[in-house]
């Protein structure tokens, strides 16, 4: 999600949700904010590991990942590609024409010929570059969708922000999810990602420590922020979006990128893109939900779009990249034997956020007319 919707003129709405009140704060970000600290202290990593759990959580991150978390990224490609054609020739969104084009044209294939090169040279020195690419836009992507979401919720709940509001919200998500990508590259570490090695980029403590401060002072910003609309009006704390904004840039952001990316803090990490997920595809449902009950979209058809994100995140996240590992020839001494598993979890993760810059955007037809309640 992105700042889509933010400027929408939307008439009362009654208190009305995405799902349910009592739903809407556990599917946007709740839930992670009880569950975490409970599971991390009632079951500290020593203790699951002493059990022989660790087995047994990764089965249930792996079966989440097929399907919750893969198919939120293919919901996003569903969504960006159906009647393409007219998109990137202006007969639907036409002021959003040449972000489609660069979005979904230009960057694929960029991407596909830095990979092309990269493995051309026979060495992992260009190739792994793209690892922290993916970090930083992969944060960025959660910071923006926790900002979209507290934007979204709280028009469902008639609470609206003034232009600087909005600004101070975004700017806030933004430096957590810089500090994030500065924690992860402070320092000398060696780490592996599918079999491809590489070094975070070293960066002097202070950095993270000065970001830090200045993170703690806008904390306390926006604190005074909300303090303020609530005395201008106790039901204008949007207390489902703000959920889902301080999970998304205070709690996953942090964890995921900044301190629990290929380090077992404790295995309740490695939820986090299946609560991420979870988030996306609430407000992607609620959408086509509205298309059905407005008779823009059959029933049939939204049964298809739902499974065919399934079927086609199996697709692009194991299937095929496990087959082109086996079938295709490479260097495997070089690249270790998961190349191509390696390349395609890059390339969607960075296209995902490319993706997500456009589709959401407040000039496009399909979130501002089909995104909240009949108005």
């Amino acid at each position: 999600m992105k700042e889509a919707s933010v400027a929408i003129p939307v008439k009362a709405l009654d208190g009305r949700a995405v799902v349910s009140p009592a739903l809407d704060f556990l599917l946007l970000g709740g839930a992670s904010l009880i569950l975490f600290p409970v599971v991390m202290y009632a079951f500290p990593a020593k203790l699951l590991e002493g059990l022989n759990l660790f087995p047994v959580f990764l089965a249930v991150v792996v079966a989440l990942n097929y399907v919750i978390n893969f198919p939120h990224f293919a919901y996003s490609y569903q969504l960006m590609y159906r009647d393409f054609f007219k998109k990137i020739t202006g007969q639907i969104d036409p002021a959003l024409r040449y972000r489609y084009l660069f979005s979904g044209v230009a960057v694929p294939v960029l991407l596909v010929a830095f990979f092309i090169y990269g493995t051309r040279l026979n060495s992992t020195l260009w190739i792994k570059q793209a690892i922290n690419v993916m970090l930083l836009t992969a944060g960025w992507h959660y910071a923006k969708q926790g900002f979209g979401i507290l934007i979204v919720a709280s028009i469902y709940q008639k609470v609206f922000y003034s232009l600087w509001e909005r600004r101070f919200l975004l700017v806030n998500a933004h430096l957590l999810w810089v500090f994030a990508w500065i924690l992860f590259n402070t320092g000398s570490q060696h780490k592996v990602y599918f079999g491809i090695a590489f070094y975070t980029l070293g960066l002097p403590s202070w950095i993270a420590t000065s970001l830090g401060v200045l993170i703690g002072c806008s904390t306390l910003a926006l604190v005074v922020l909300f303090w303020r609309k609530w005395r201008q009006n106790p039901r204008a704390i949007p207390v489902n979006g703000v959920t889902a904004y301080v999970a998304s840039a205070y709690l996953w952001i942090i964890l995921r990128f900044g301190l629990g990316y290929d380090n077992m803090i404790h295995p309740i990490v490695l939820l986090i893109p299946a609560m991420h997920s979870i988030q996306y595809i609430t407000i992607v449902m609620r959408m086509k939900r509205n298309q059905v009950e407005r008779n823009h979209l059959s029933k049939g058809a939204f049964i298809v779009f739902v499974l065919g994100g399934v079927a086609i995140g199996a697709l692009i996240f194991d299937l095929l990249p496990a087959f082109l590992d086996k079938s295709v020839f490479y260097d495997k001494a070089i690249y270790g034997p998961t190349l191509f598993m390696f390349m395609f979890w890059i390339f969607i993760n960075v296209h995902h956020y490319f993706i997500d810059n456009v589709i959401w955007r407040r000039e496009g037809a399909e979130p501002k007319t089909f995104l909240f309640p009949a108005r």
